[in-house]
Formats: C-alpha cells, structure tokens, sequence
C-alpha cells in the first residue's frame, strides 16, 4: 500500500511549515517532542524525512511498537527501501548468551546504510 500521496495535506499546512523551519533552524541531531497521536506520529516523519532529505531515527520503547511505525512508515514514504529497522537482539541485555550472526549482520548492513552517502 502506497500512502505517500497523502503527504502533501500535511505539508501544506502552516503548522506543520512553522515546525519544519524550526527544525532546520537547528543544528544537526537536535531534539523535538510533540504532542502527538500515535496513529500520527509515521504520518508526521514520513513528511518530515521527505522535506529534511536526511535520516531521522526514531526511538520506540517496545519492539512491537518498532515494527508498527517500520510498516506504517513505508506505506507513507512509498519506497520501503528507504526505511531501516535497526534489528534489537534476541536475548536480553543481562545475558550472556551470544547474538545471532544475522542479527550482527542486519545491524552492520543498516549502519552501513547510513554511513554511506546517498546517491542523488
């Protein structure tokens, strides 16, 4: 499903223009909290990764909340390829048992991913 033609209802509102600026006007990685909807919030990155042309992270609290906004955010972008989901390991941060090869794999690939300039 491609959500992406929706977008521009939001671009084109005057509060969402007034909180991009604001982010550009700040230097790189800065931090904004909103109050906002769940259901809105991939609706809102989805429009803000379009207009700022850079990765943006998103931090989720819980993996399956993780792999809600990784899908919805691909509806909304229309191009799966451009949204990562940096894989959390199988086992908790307290034990010692080693992370899967893929797992170490899938998170190399993604930060490689980043590093890597985009090709425009």
């Amino acid at each position: 499903m491609n959500l992406s033609g929706l977008l521009p209802l939001l671009t084109n509102n005057p509060t969402y223009r007034k909180l991009l600026d604001e982010l550009q006007a700040h230097h790189r990685g800065a931090e904004r909290a909103l109050p906002l909807l769940r259901a809105a919030r991939p609706y809102l990155v989805a429009a803000l990764s379009a207009d700022l042309n850079q990765p943006l992270g998103v931090v989720t609290g819980r993996v399956d909340t993780a792999g809600a906004l990784v899908d919805a955010l691909r509806a909304y972008t229309g191009d799966p390829s451009r949204v990562l989901r940096f894989p959390e390991p199988p086992v908790l941060f307290y034990e010692r048992a080693p992370w899967p090869r893929e797992t170490v794999c899938e998170r190399l690939a993604v930060l490689a991913t980043l590093a890597s300039p985009p090709a425009h």
